[in-house]
């Protein structure tokens, strides 16, 4: 999943002109404890 959406995200890119070399992508995952959904409860009792 991730790896398509790099792939989709440098296509987006160079097509309003950057070029595809210069793109650098970081992605930074939280906790689900550390999201608050359905009116506070922590995610991580939720989704896992």
């Amino acid at each position: 999943m991730k790896k398509m959406m790099y792939t989709t995200l440098c296509d987006n890119l160079e097509e309003i002109g950057v070029p595809r070399n210069d793109i650098f992508i970081q992605v930074i995952e939280q906790p689900l404890e550390n999201w608050g959904i359905k009116g506070g409860i922590p995610a991580s009792e939720i989704i896992n």
